[in-house]
C-alpha cells in the first residue's frame, strides 16, 4: 500500500529544500550586487570624506593626482560664472546620482531641479591661477579666479584671508542662484556661505571679483562643510579660454554708473566682463590676466613699468619670485584673447614700437600655446591701436600661423547704458562685446 501522505510530505519536504537553496542563492547573488554597485560609487552618492565636518582643515587630502584633477593645476600652482540676488537660499536639488568611473576620470552626474550635471573626479576644482601656500593654503589674485565644490547637506562655510589689511570682493553662486557679492576683510577668516538649504547635493562657486595689481591676494583654507559632508564637484569644462587685457578686460567700472569717476573694487565684476560672459556662451572656463592701465609697449602714463607681458608669467600679479612663475603646461586653452593698444596709443606710443612689442609677445603665447586659436582684439574704449594690430596678425600669417583673427569690440558711444564708470563699458557694454566675440570664436573653431 502506498503511503500517499508520506509520500507527500517527502515531496513537500523535497520542495522545501530546492526553495530553500534558489533562495539562498538569490541572497548571496544580492548581496554580491550591492558590494559592487557601493564599490562603482553609486549608494556613496559620490562624496569624498576627505574633510571632516566643521574643520575647514586644508585641501591636501583633496587633491588627486589625474590629468584632470586639482594636482595637474597646482604651481604649487593650481590653475585652474552673471545678474546678482540678495538671497543665498539655493533652489532645491533632487539627490539621484550615477556614476561610470575609469582610473583616475568619473564621468559621474548629479540630477538637479535643474537638468543633469557632470561630475568632478574631485571635491574641489579650481579655475585660474593659484599658488599653494607652505601653510595649507591656496593663493590667488587675477581677475575671475574661481573655486567651485560639491557638498550635501543644509550649509555651507568657508576659510579665506586676505593680505595687506585691505577689503575685497567675491561673487558667491550656491547651484544656479544668481551669485552674491560677499566682502572679505582682514579681521575675519570664518564666513557662512549658505544655510537653510535642502538637505541634499549642491554646488557652491566662489568667483574674485577684482583685479589683481589693484586689489589684494587672497588664500582659500578650504570649505566649511559644517552639519553637511563634501561631495564631487561640478566638472570643469572641456574648453577654456584665456582672456589678456587692461582695464576693459578686467572689468573696471563695469557695475559703476554712467558718468561716475574714480576706480572702486566694488564697482569692478570680473563675472560680467565680455570675457566671462563669452566662454559662458561658448560653455568654456575662462582665465583672466587683466591690469587696469596696462599696455603692450608702454602704459597708460607712457612709462614701461605696468605692461603686461611683464606680467603674464605670474601665477600672481604682485608676486615676482621664482616660486611664482606660471607654469604654461598647466592650463593650456583653446583660445586664447589679447586686447591691448588702448593704454598704449591713449599714452602717445610709438606705432614701431609697439608693433615690435606686439611681435614679441605673440612669439611667447604661441611658444606657450603652439595649437592654441589666438584672437587679437580691440576696442571699445579706441580704435588708435586698430591698424596696428591688423599689421601684427597679418605678419603672423604672413609667418604661417593659421591659428590667429583680429577681433573689433566696438560699442554704440551714443547709448549710454553700454557705458560705467570713467567711460569703460558697462555691464549691458559687456553683453553686447561679448556676443561678436562669441560670434567670431563659433566661427573659427566651429564651437
Amino acid at each position: 500500500m502506498v503511503d500517499i501522505e508520506g509520500a507527500f510530505i517527502m515531496e513537500r519536504g523535497n520542495r522545501g529544500g530546492k526553495n530553500i537553496f534558489i533562495v539562498i542563492v538569490l541572497v548571496v547573488f544580492v548581496l554580491f550586487a550591492l558590494v559592487v554597485l557601493a564599490a562603482l560609487g553609486v549608494f556613496a552618492g559620490h562624496s569624498k570624506d576627505v574633510y571632516s565636518p566643521n574643520s575647514g582643515s586644508g585641501l591636501s587630502s583633496n587633491v588627486s593626482t589625474s590629468s584632470s584633477s586639482l594636482s595637474a593645476n597646482v604651481s604649487d600652482q593650481t590653475s585652474a560664472s552673471s545678474g546678482e540676488s540678495s538671497s543665498s537660499v539655493a533652489s532645491s536639488s533632487a539627490s539621484t546620482t550615477s556614476s561610470k568611473r575609469s582610473g583616475s576620470v568619473t564621468t559621474a552626474t548629479q540630477a538637479t531641479t535643474s537638468g543633469v550635471i557632470q561630475l568632478s573626479n574631485n571635491n574641489v576644482e579650481f579655475i585660474g591661477r593659484f599658488l599653494k601656500t607652505a601653510d595649507g593654503g591656496y593663493s590667488f589674485n587675477w581677475s575671475g579666479s574661481t573655486i567651485c565644490a560639491g557638498f550635501k547637506g543644509t550649509e555651507i562655510g568657508i576659510n579665506i584671508t586676505v593680505s595687506d589689511g585691505t577689503t575685497d570682493y567675491l561673487n558667491v553662486t550656491i547651484d544656479n542662484n544668481l551669485p552674491d557679492m560677499m566682502t572679505v576683510t582682514s579681521d575675519k577668516r570664518t564666513y557662512l556661505l549658505a544655510d537653510g538649504l535642502k538637505n541634499s547635493w549642491h554646488s557652491v562657486t566662489i568667483q574674485k571679483r577684482t583685479e589683481g595689481v589693484q586689489s589684494s591676494v587672497l588664500t582659500f583654507y578650504g570649505f566649511n562643510y559644517l552639519s553637511g559632508k563634501p561631495a564631487y564637484a561640478p566638472a570643469r569644462k572641456t574648453r577654456s579660454i584665456e582672456f589678456i587685457g587692461d582695464s576693459i578686460t578686467a572689468g573696471y567700472g563695469n557695475m559703476g554708473s554712467y558718468g561716475a569717476s574714480g576706480f572702486k573694487l566694488s564697482q569692478e565684476n570680473a563675472g560680467k566682463t565680455y570675457g566671462a560672459l563669452a566662454a559662458q556662451a561658448l560653455n568654456a572656463d575662462s582665465t583672466i590676466i587683466a591690469i587696469s592701465g596696462a599696455g603692450m609697449y608702454q602704459d597708460l602714463s607712457g612709462a614701461t613699468d605696468l605692461i603686461l607681458p611683464k606680467y603674464y608669467n605670474q601665477t600672481l600679479a604682485k608676486d615676482f619670485s621664482v616660486q611664482a612663475k606660471w607654469d604654461f603646461t598647466k592650463n593650456v586653452p583653446n583660445v586664447t584673447v589679447i586686447n591691448l593698444g588702448t593704454n598704449d596709443f591713449q599714452s602717445g606710443v610709438n606705432s614701431g614700437d609697439y608693433y615690435k612689442a606686439y611681435m614679441n609677445f605673440l612669439a611667447s603665447v604661441r611658444s606657450n600655446y603652439p595649437n592654441t586659436y589666438i584672437v587679437c582684439a580691440m576696442g571699445p574704449m579706441s580704435i588708435l591701436a586698430w591698424q596696428s594690430v591688423c599689421d601684427v596678425v597679418a605678419a603672423r600669417t604672413a609667418k604661417g600661423d593659421r591659428k590667429i583673427a583680429t577681433c573689433a569690440l566696438t560699442l554704440d558711444t551714443g547709448d549710454t547704458s553700454l557705458w560705467g564708470a570713467d567711460g569703460h563699458p558697462s555691464a549691458a557694454g559687456h553683453v553686447k562685446l561679448a556676443d561678436k566675440l562669441a560670434v567670431l570664436i563659433r566661427e573659427k573653431l566651429g564651437w
